[in-house]
């Protein structure tokens, strides 16, 4: 067993704990007692808490201790098939780390003990499962263990919804089961394809393939197609978006949190687009690309402004967010590149909290249509600001953190697209539009009758409304430190891709034979 690193000798083991503890932690509280008691549903609440407590500190330390360049962790695992157990710390992964690991946390913590009594220690466990599993996709160095982690992800969200959920949750879980699968399956046939032309599933080996030995250009453009699939059907892109907003809305707060989470469109960035540069930048893939994602913008700020509840407004603004990631990736300039990971990072915290709060309302009131509120902001002084000021982050006010992202990308994109980024600037309009709007019907509105008696936030809810504010706040005031990690990631994949774009199969065979 061999382990290597490029920046000392102990990350690559906070690399493999950063994985391990939640994996086998879910296991941990999978075998607590399971009676429906407050007792043993407190137990498994708190030992959840301090595994992920420490899945937090592990992914703090991870952040200082590789300030530049890659940490990797790297042991021989299916040798006949080329297959390691890799993982990697880089600066295009250790933003969305730290991002998973404390929303995660957080949203434990604002779970109470009364919400989860059926199954507790199953609840709890398939958090844990859910956290290892997008983790392992974000650190994840080769393709099959980044599949692997793409499945772990999904079984534990599908019961999250299903089992957990209200409403037409069951309804809700295996929809988003069933699009997920045939995503996952085509992604399947893809890693098949190309595993066998590159003699391996590293992420070195692929890459290597795809500057010296690209594939021909017909099976580069099947093979990024079924990749892309899969992916912005996680991502809920239109038109594979249906089952987002039923998901989000009928699901607990904790899994619509992690659904808000980027994984579809990081695995765009770091995969598709390195393996196969050919096709993912050919004029006509980036002419579609940027113009789903502007119908994504477009498209999710109109229908945000009919929703009756809270929960779908921020579900369809979730859309919009994902349709500037997808318009700053497919131009795939430095600033659009950064911008996109900036929007990628900054959504899952406002439309993260955003989700918290809401369930923290829901609690109070037992209802979140716009119909049966009105008037909170008297009897929730606390809740109606961090809602206001998530409201404002969401629809990109600047000194927020929703602002720099989607401003970046739009700049970075005008020189491709020019007219595809005048109308994703409308958005603007509409973002302000749709969330102020429902701001005022749930906090300004005439007080309703279900308002009478509600509470504030409590110290522990507080306290967690306040990370998220402390963050918004942050990132929009100061973004540097994020996109200097960020930056260098960015600026060296933007460069690898483009050059191995234009090494098509036929030049790549003339390079070989050259003296």
């Amino acid at each position: 067993m061999t382990a290597a690193v490029g920046t000392g000798g102990v990350a690559p083991w906070v690399l493999l704990a950063l994985f391990m503890v939640p994996l086998i932690g879910s296991l941990l509280v999978w075998i607590l007692p399971r009676s429906a008691d407050d007792v043993h549903a407190g137990l498994a609440r708190n030992v959840t808490i301090g595994l992920l407590a420490i899945t937090a500190a592990l992914a703090t330390t991870l952040w200082f201790m590789v300030p530049s360049g890659t940490a990797t962790f790297d042991v021989p695992w299916i040798e006949d098939f080329g297959a390691r157990f890799q993982l990697a710390a880089t600066g295009l992964s250790l933003p969305l780390v730290l991002l998973t690991a404390f929303l995660m946390l957080l949203s434990v913590i604002a779970t109470d003990r009364e919400s989860v009594t059926l199954r507790a220690a199953s609840y709890y466990a398939q958090i844990l499962l859910l956290t290892a599993g997008i983790l392992g996709i974000f650190l994840a160095a080769d393709l099959l263990v980044f599949y692997l982690c793409w499945e772990l992800m999904l079984v534990p969200l599908y019961l999250l919804i299903g089992v957990w959920g209200t409403g037409k949750g069951p309804a809700a879980g295996t929809t988003f089961f069933i699009y997920t699968m045939v995503g996952s399956l085509l992604m399947l046939v893809a890693i098949v394809t190309v595993a066998s032309a590159a003699g391996g599933t590293t992420f070195d080996v692929l890459r290597e393939m795809a500057a010296n030995r690209p594939l021909p250009v017909t099976t580069q453009l099947f093979c990024f197609g079924a990749f892309a699939s899969a992916f912005l059907v996680k991502s809920a892109l239109i038109p594979f978006h249906t089952w987002l907003p039923d998901a989000q809305s009928e699901g607990p707060p904790l899994a619509a949190v992690a659904l808000g989470i980027k994984v579809g469109t990081y695995g765009l960035l770091v995969i598709a687009y390195p393996l196969f540069p050919t096709a993912a930048l050919h004029p006509t893939t980036r002419l579609v690309l940027a113009t789903l994602g502007v119908i994504a913008v477009l498209y999710g700020s109109l229908v945000a402004l009919a929703q009756p509840d809270f929960r779908r407004v921020i579900s369809y603004a979730s859309i919009a967010h994902l349709g500037f990631v997808v318009l700053g990736i497919s131009a795939f300039t430095p600033e659009s590149l950064n911008g996109a990971m900036l929007v990628m990072l900054n959504a899952g915290i406002t439309t993260g909290g955003m989700f918290l709060a809401l369930g923290f309302l829901k609690k109070r009131v037992g209802d979140d249509r716009f119909h049966a509120l009105g008037g909170l902001a008297r009897q929730m002084p606390m809740l109606g600001a961090v809602v206001v000021l998530f409201a404002l982050a969401n629809a990109g006010l600047p000194g927020t953190n929703g602002f720099v992202g989607e401003f970046l990308v739009l700049i970075g994109s005008f020189s491709r697209f020019p007219m595809l980024v005048l109308c994703a600037t409308i958005s603007v309009i509409l973002a302000a539009a749709y969330l102020l709007w429902s701001v005022q019907r749930m906090l300004f509105g005439p007080s309703a009758e279900t308002a009478g008696n509600v509470t504030d936030l409590t110290r522990s809810e507080a306290a967690v409304m306040g990370c998220f504010v402390v963050a918004i706040i942050g990132l929009g005031l100061a973004p540097s430190p994020v996109l200097n990690r960020m930056n260098e990631s960015v600026t060296s994949l933007a460069n690898r891709v483009t050059l191995s774009s234009l090494m098509t199969p036929t030049a790549a065979v003339d390079a070989e034979v050259q003296p």
